[in-house]
């Protein structure tokens, strides 16, 4: 973003063009969102973090020390769980199928 001077929409509609799949996740959406909106640089003129960049960083900092982003990681384990049991068990029942001859 920052060499090519684009804005995340910008970067990435580049991105898939080459790769359709990309699909950043909504938290790294967020960090590019607001570094563009910073201008690519998170120090002020002064040598200090933006302000807004200060806020993010706080929030973010609150999420890691309350456990969501653990919490998130356990659902996100549970649900590929779930999703691998459902599959075997279509796979079992396609073969069964398969097998009596339907």
């Amino acid at each position: 973003m920052h060499s090519l001077s684009l804005s995340y929409p910008s970067a990435l509609a580049l991105a898939r063009k080459d790769r359709e799949i990309v699909t950043p996740n909504s938290g790294f959406v967020k960090q590019l969102e607001l570094w563009g909106e910073l201008g690519c640089s998170l120090i002020d003129a002064e040598g200090k973090e933006k302000g807004r960049f200060a806020a993010w960083k706080k929030v973010r900092e609150d999420v890691m020390r309350g456990g969501e982003e653990e919490r998130n990681r356990a659902r996100v384990r549970a649900m590929a769980s779930m999703a691998a049991r459902f599959g075997a068990r279509r796979l079992k029942s396609e073969e069964e199928r398969e097998e009596s001859g339907l």
